[in-house]
């Protein structure tokens, strides 16, 4: 019980200390990467999962340690979302949901059903993804050491 414990006063921590309008977690369990988004505000709490698995928000840990921390605060949704081919690919799903989360999604949340997705994320999606991302983080790098330069 003592690991529980630990991750409850953390979870609290962090819904209670820092009031933000939403809150964005990565949940990595038994292997398996998923992303859980909690909207404070509104009541709502979205999991999405990559696994091609029907499961209920009971099935997730992290939903009986929030709840416990926060009783009755959030509605939980599973989220229709990509999924993945194999086995390997849940960080990477993760990645790209909060990707598509921060750069467009968080501006209509919560007005419409955002994720309605359940196609596979394949692998040449993940190598077109990364290779964005890494041209992405190599241009903000080299910019920063310009202007540090000047």
């Amino acid at each position: 019980m003592v690991e529980f414990d630990i991750v409850l006063s953390e979870v609290l921590q962090l819904l209670l200390n820092h009031r933000l309008d939403l809150h964005i977690i990565q949940w990595f369990a038994i292997g398996h990467w998923v992303l859980i988004i909690l909207w404070p505000k509104n009541g709502i709490a979205y999991i999405l999962d990559s696994l091609k698995r029907s499961a209920t928000p009971a099935k997730y840990p992290i939903v009986s340690i929030i709840d416990e921390a926060l009783p009755g605060t959030y509605k939980w949704k599973i989220a229709k979302c990509f999924k993945q081919k194999a086995d390997w690919e849940c960080g990477f799903v993760v990645i790209k949901h909060m990707k598509e989360f921060v750069e467009t999604i968080q501006h209509n949340c919560p007005t419409e059903e955002f994720w309605n997705k359940n196609m596979l994320f394949s692998s040449d999606d993940i190598e077109q993804m990364v290779l964005n991302l890494m041209s992405m983080l190599v241009s903000k790098e080299i910019e920063g050491h310009r202007k540090n330069i000047q």
